[in-house]
């Protein structure tokens, strides 16, 4: 099952940054480890391929390490199409840098937004449907408030309430 991101970017210079996204190597029947590298051997040719462990790797096209959401999460606002914040968390930290911006025109329960403004990015957010402006709203300034008590200094935050369609 895969669901597609569509990526765009403003000019010729986008960037991807693996190294932010690395997961951890897991050990198979048919890796050996020696000396904190994993070993593989290819079948047909017998060429020895050697992965560091502790390096992770870059991972596949199916992220089965993030779970969905589930009714109890704690980061669940009930908002029916939210998506996990590791989700996003990834896909931000593999294609922006801190003070980057981030879009989001359909931002639903402002995930996007929550990790954005957690890593540190500029974003900038829309929905046609006020609950959604309501929930993502209430989601950031709650955010905001536990970041600032942390230390990090707040940024300004401007809602524009939905005009009539």
């Amino acid at each position: 099952k895969h669901d597609t991101i569509l990526w765009y970017a403003k000019t010729d210079t986008w960037a991807f940054f693996p190294d932010a996204v690395r997961v951890p190597r897991r050990g198979g029947s048919h890796m050996r480890l020696v000396g904190g590298v994993q070993e593989k051997t290819d079948r047909k040719t017998g060429r020895v391929y050697r992965y560091p462990v502790a390096a992770g790797k870059i991972p596949e096209d199916w992220w089965t390490d993030i779970e969905t959401l589930n009714h109890s999460d704690r980061e669940r606002t009930g908002w029916p199409s939210q998506k996990p914040e590791r989700l996003v968390e990834r896909v931000l930290a593999a294609t922006t840098e801190s003070g980057g911006r981030v879009a989001d025109w359909f931002a639903g329960s402002g995930t996007t937004c929550a990790v954005a403004q957690r890593l540190g990015r500029r974003f900038v957010a829309s929905d046609r449907e006020p609950a959604a402006i309501a929930v993502a709203a209430r989601r950031l300034v709650a955010q905001g408030h536990a970041l600032a008590a942390r230390g990090t200094p707040p940024r300004p935050l401007e809602i524009i309430p939905p005009r009539a369609i």
